[in-house]
């Protein structure tokens, strides 16, 4: 069966590689819990359920992970410590400012430089 496609644009997509990060925000739950959480008021998200943290890897891989399901769709997060790095992703059907988003997330994380990934969805 043939799908008719859309013209319309289905959602936006926000990728954040953030650098020179603070290392102990990183590598606090809490912290990263309160971010996603706050990141999701910034950005005007219904959060869905809890936001889940957990530690995963070893060595200079280790770091934190975070899902958020909001009710458009999900924010996940990957901290990397001993990197200053962390890299943030969201994606949602509905819109959002994802100027917003990106300082919100720098000044969180102390942050010395951010790459933006913007995309928008068929």
């Amino acid at each position: 069966m043939e799908q008719k496609k859309s013209t319309k644009k289905w959602g936006m997509s926000l990728h954040l590689d953030l650098h020179g990060c603070n290392a102990r925000i990183l590598d606090d739950r809490k912290a990263i819990k309160e971010y996603v959480q706050q990141l999701c008021k910034e950005i005007k998200m219904e959060r869905y359920g809890p936001t889940r943290v957990a530690k995963f890897g070893k060595g200079w891989r280790y770091g934190l992970s975070a899902m958020q399901f909001i009710s458009t769709s999900s924010i996940t997060l990957h901290s990397v410590p001993p990197l200053n790095a962390n890299y943030i992703d969201i994606f949602s059907c509905g819109k959002f400012d994802p100027e917003k988003a990106k300082k919100y997330s720098m000044e969180y994380f102390q942050a010395k430089t951010a790459k933006a990934t913007f995309i928008k969805r068929d």
